[in-house]
This record gives structure tokens, C-alpha cells and sequence, in this order.
């Protein structure tokens, strides 16, 4: 009977091991990657992103560390460029970008774009398919969107020009 008890303890501490080893390879964890200077982004990503005005350019990724230790995140030519494969889904769960100074966003993907704090002169936001918020202060904005959806309520703005398509969504203060 101790053998037994012996044999049964030492099993329940090997299963228990190995699946701690198991749920060790899903673990959340957070990346962050100082970047070269940028004013486009273009990221298609199908998870929640917060693109932030900042001091510095920097990228925080959150999400399976083996996935995210290996997602390239390049700047070339002045774009911030990266992209979530179909594949790897549910391993990256939120992305922080850091900005200095943008131009131009590109968002692809069904992910939910959150743009807080702009405080740019001119801004071209192109979004096909995602939902996308921005609050913040810009001079002159256009927006392009085919399918997704854009919420303006709480972006300031001298010059707005927006071009949504027949299914895409606007959201936007209205006028009296």
C-alpha cells in the first residue's frame, strides 16, 4: 500500500510538472522595442491596438512570448510596419505604439484602433475593415475607410475630409 501511495504522489508531481511545462509556452508576456524615428504606421492586426503621441517611439507588444519574441516589428523608410498572422491567433492580445510624430495610418486587420492624444498638423488615416477611435487635436484630417468603422466624437478639428464607403461607419459630432 505505500508503494502505491509512493507510486500514485510521484506520478500526480510528474503530470502536475509537465503540465506547468505546457501552460509555461502560452504564459503572457510584454516585448517592448524602442524604434527609430517614424510618421506612417502601417499595421494590420486583428487585436486591440493603442497608438499613443508620446515622447518617444517605441512599441509595447503583449501577448504568447514565444510568438511575440519572434514578430518582426520594422521601421523602414520612415513606416513602422507590422503584421499578426492569421495563423498565430489569440497569441498576441494588445499593442501599445508610441509615437513622436505622425503623418499617415494605415490600419488593416479587424482589430480595434484606439488613436489617443494626437496633436498633429496634418493626419491621413486609411482603414478598410477595423474600427478605429481617435481623440486628440489635429489642423487637417482625412479619413479613408471602405468597410470599417471610424468614431471622430472626440477629435478636434479645423479641415476634415472623409470618404466612407457604402458599408463602412462614421461616428461624428453632430452639427446644430
Amino acid at each position: 500500500m505505500k508503494n502505491f501511495i509512493k507510486k500514485s504522489t510521484l506520478s500526480f508531481l510528474l503530470l502536475t510538472a509537465i503540465s506547468t511545462a505546457t501552460d509555461a509556452q502560452n504564459i503572457t508576456h510584454l516585448r517592448e522595442i524602442t524604434l527609430q524615428d517614424f510618421d506612417k504606421i502601417q499595421v494590420s492586426l486583428d487585436t486591440e491596438v493603442i497608438v499613443l503621441k508620446s515622447k518617444r517611439n517605441h512599441v509595447t507588444l503583449v501577448g504568447d512570448s514565444s510568438y511575440i519574441a519572434s514578430l518582426p516589428v520594422l521601421v523602414e523608410d520612415g513606416t513602422l510596419e507590422f503584421t499578426y498572422a492569421y495563423e498565430s491567433q489569440n497569441k498576441l492580445s494588445k499593442v501599445l505604439i508610441e509615437y513622436t510624430d505622425l503623418e499617415h495610418a494605415t490600419t488593416g486587420g479587424t482589430g480595434t484602433y484606439y488613436f489617443h492624444n494626437i496633436k498633429e498638423d496634418r493626419l491621413v488615416v486609411f482603414n478598410p475593415y477595423a474600427s478605429v477611435k481617435l481623440t486628440g487635436n489635429t489642423n487637417h484630417i482625412r479619413v479613408v475607410s471602405q468597410q470599417g468603422k471610424t468614431d471622430v466624437t472626440a477629435l478636434t478639428t479645423l479641415e476634415e475630409a472623409m470618404y466612407i464607403g457604402e458599408t463602412a461607419e462614421l461616428v461624428a459630432v453632430e452639427l446644430d
